[in-house]
């Protein structure tokens, strides 16, 4: 007679595989907003998480930035 073939329970991340996805994705999404917010704060010093991560940086200084409210388009038979 053949033996019953048992079939043994799945491992750790066939079980959890999706989870894990998304608690990466998660953390992922939430550091690369965290360095979105570093590059673009006007402060010289940022601190998250009871000072556990902390950012010194040099900001440029405001007479350096050009911001132009209404950018101008230039059309094609415009161009100089």
């Amino acid at each position: 007679m053949s033996e019953p073939v048992i079939i043994g329970e799945p491992d750790f991340l066939e079980r959890n595989g999706t989870f894990l996805l998304t608690a990466l994705g998660l953390m992922g999404g939430c550091m690369g907003s965290m360095m979105v917010y570093f590059l673009k704060s006007r402060c010289s010093e940022i601190k998250c998480c009871w000072g556990g991560i902390s950012c010194i940086r040099q900001p440029l200084p405001v007479d350096m930035i050009e911001v132009s409210a209404n950018p101008r388009v230039v059309r094609q038979d415009e161009a100089v």
